[in-house]
């Protein structure tokens, strides 16, 4: 959560630029319904996060017409390849399109990602410093 919070902070304060596909929009607050419901973190603090996230006008990619036709062939084949879901193949493939590394706080994703060309950045190690 504070790698996260870092994260955006940064994004904030100009000193990192980040996009995203617009999914990150259901990902991060469900993410943060999975934490607070877990007992990871409070109430008031998944809220907070949420008001912040929500505040950070964070550019994302959404694309249309043959652009979407060629991301949702991507990510489907990134989703096998990989062995994770559709939903995840969607960050990897729009770095991939973009020429980006993906930061991530799934280790999972992380290890799987590792396995392509793809520089993947575990949220844990990013240094903001």
């Amino acid at each position: 959560m504070d790698e996260a919070r870092a994260l955006f902070d940064s994004f904030s304060s100009g000193r990192v630029r980040l996009i995203a596909p617009f999914p990150v929009y259901y990902e991060v607050p469900s993410s943060l319904l999975k934490a607070m419901r877990s007992g990871r973190i409070g109430k008031s603090e998944a809220r907070r996060a949420i008001d912040l996230f929500a505040g950070l006008s964070l550019p994302t990619v959404t694309p249309t017409g043959p652009s979407l036709r060629q991301m949702v062939s991507e990510s489907y084949d990134l989703a096998e390849s990989l062995s994770r879901s559709f939903y995840d193949a969607i960050f990897v493939a729009t770095a991939q399109n973009l020429d980006v590394p993906l930061i991530t706080a799934d280790w999972p994703l992380c290890n799987a990602v590792s396995a392509i060309s793809l520089p993947v950045v575990w949220l844990g190690d990013l240094d903001l410093g």
